[in-house]
């Protein structure tokens, strides 16, 4: 018999040995594949809020160069839109608004969904959509980036629209980040607790644990779009710029800006700046 012939089985140690090494890979290269996937998904939601910065950039340049207000009452029952739909016109789609990676852009906003509406002081037309008078439907728009609060800035009551020309540094002065809440506008005056249900009030928001970010970097950053409508990462310790009061925070305006405002107004500083006072008491401590 030709010994060349005989075929040779693996034995069961060999078998275990390749079974052993490709498991040794596997749990090399599937944390490298799944960081690599979070790093792709938060490119493509950077990617989405830079062209919607530009859009309320447009929106700006069509209407006497004053942005959009975060939300507007626009019919005589008091029915509200936001500042998704009026730049709804300058975006392909609203899908835009829909991030991958966020839990929250799961879900309506106090503008879409009539259960957030209720929780957030909001009226919708649930019979024919929300709908502007003589403007047609808009589409339902899902909660996951905000609009930030700038009343602080124009120094009026009412979530205004700004003109551009107020900010004074256009590059450092945020205009819209990541959240969680129904609500389309943000500042550091709301609350910074672990259960959004706590301060929101919308019994939609349960489980989404934090008001802010969009559940990346482990939640300790955001992506933030500036005045000039430049997207950028920005981790929440870096955000209030607590050296030096003249610096402009990312929230717009400098603490001595709203230091001096007086007292019961938009410069109330004991309640505008919960977060940025002490960063230690607003920030939760794992997301430091």
């Amino acid at each position: 018999m030709n010994r060349s012939t005989i075929k040779r089985a693996f034995t069961l140690i060999e078998l275990l040995v390749v079974i052993a090494i490709i498991a040794i890979l596997a749990a090399i290269l599937f944390p490298v594949f799944a960081q690599a996937k979070a790093a792709a998904k938060a490119t493509s939601a950077l990617s989405n809020m830079k062209q919607v910065g530009i859009a309320l950039q447009m929106y700006a340049n069509d209407y006497d160069d004053v942005n959009s207000p975060p939300y507007v009452a626009f019919d005589a029952a008091g029915h509200n839109i936001n500042w998704k739909h009026t730049a709804s016109p300058y975006i392909k789609s609203t899908g835009l608004f829909a991030d991958l990676v966020n839990p929250a852009s799961k879900i309506y906003d106090g503008q879409s969904e009539p259960a957030s509406a209720i929780a957030g002081g909001y009226l919708i037309d649930t019979t024919n959509g929300t709908t502007a008078s003589g403007s047609g439907p808009y589409a339902p728009t899902a909660r996951g980036y905000a609009r930030m609060n700038q009343f602080f800035i124009a120094n009026v009551w009412g979530n205004p629209g700004v003109p551009m020309g107020m900010y004074q540094q256009p590059a450092n002065q945020g205009m819209l980040l990541e959240t969680k809440t129904s609500w389309p506008d943000a500042c550091p005056c709301v609350g910074w607790s672990m259960d959004v249900s706590q301060t929101d009030g919308d019994p939609l928001s349960k489980g989404l644990v934090w008001n802010y970010g969009g559940d990346k970097w482990g939640n300790k950053a955001t992506i933030i779009i500036f005045a000039d409508s430049h997207a950028k990462r920005r981790a929440w310790t870096q955000m209030c710029n607590l050296g030096n009061k003249t610096d402009f925070t990312d929230w717009g305006y400098t603490r001595n800006q709203i230091e001096t405002s007086g007292p019961g107004g938009p410069g109330d500083y004991s309640w505008i700046d919960t977060m940025c006072s002490d960063p230690v008491v607003g920030i939760p401590a794992s997301l430091r």
